[in-house]
């Protein structure tokens, strides 16, 4: 796998770039020059120099020092909301397609009923609902996206289950439980690791975006999403205070789209964009 990523130039540059977020995330107390809520009125939107990189927000903040720190709140909260929604989705989708009947009928029902309304909106709705904050954004967010990875899992189960090798199973006797983890989860996790990688952006956007209408960090907390809602009063004035959380998650969803893509030829390129057509049919 790595082999293949290597010889993929922007699958290896997107997974180079994850890495150094990665890196930066885990020494932001190293690498930050400044306190990232460190408060100074007197450096309010001070212009981009050599004490100060990325220059000061409207409150003397370094801008730089909370991009650092915002790192491990953008990835942290998205790698929990895709491992919440990979396992539920797995779960549910894998449960319905290989014990099909009543029970598959009930589960893709609700699915149905959850994809008919758009993701963000309802996500938006439950997180008002809740309350503004990063953990309730990160539980309507998980609410709302797992319903993605069921229906793939479903499809992959319903063809893996009819598979040669997974018919002579059966008929050795072998339990649901052991057919399950041995002959069909193997077969069918390539693809969702692909769009999970591929979500990690998309998860991103969403959180930022909700952080960015007030419903996720709350001040002082660096998240990239709330430091260009706070900057736009100051955007002609000071233009730097949304230009770099901007492209901090521009590079970081290109990042995580890139690594998608190689990965998606790497394990699994029989899948390509079927990945997508199953998710939202």
């Amino acid at each position: 796998m790595l082999k293949s990523i290597g010889q993929d130039k922007l699958a290896l540059c997107g997974f180079l770039l994850v890495l150094v977020l990665i890196f930066v995330g885990a020494l932001a107390p190293w690498l930050a020059p400044h306190d990232p809520i460190h408060i100074d009125l007197k450096l309010s939107l001070h212009p981009p120099d050599q004490d100060y990189p990325f220059g000061t927000d409207h409150l003397g903040r370094c801008i730089l020092s909370r991009l650092i720190y915002g790192v491990r709140l953008s990835l942290g909260l998205a790698v929990l909301v895709v491992t919440v929604i990979f396992g539920a989705g797995l779960l549910v989708g894998a449960s319905a397609g290989y014990l099909g009947g009543s029970w598959d009928h009930v589960l893709m029902r609700i699915v149905d009923i959850l994809l008919a309304f758009p993701g963000l909106i309802l996500a938006i709705g439950i997180a008002g609902f809740l309350g503004p904050s990063l953990i309730n954004i990160m539980m309507a967010l998980s609410l709302v996206n797992w319903v993605g990875y069921a229906r793939i899992a479903r499809g992959l189960v319903l063809s893996l289950k009819e598979k040669e090798f997974v018919v002579a199973a059966r008929a050795s006797g072998s339990s649901p439980g052991k057919i399950m983890r041995k002959h069909i989860l193997p077969n069918m996790i390539s693809p969702l690791i692909v769009l999970a990688t591929l979500d990690m952006g998309a998860v991103i956007l969403q959180i930022s975006g909700m952080s960015f209408l007030g419903l996720g960090a709350q001040p002082p907390t660096p998240e990239w999403g709330a430091m260009l809602s706070e900057g736009r009063s100051y955007m002609q004035l000071a233009p730097w205070v949304m230009v770099y959380p901007g492209g901090a998650i521009l590079l970081t969803v290109m990042a995580f789209n890139l690594l998608g893509d190689g990965l998606r030829d790497a394990l699994d390129p029989r899948f390509g964009n079927d990945i997508w057509k199953e998710k939202v049919m």
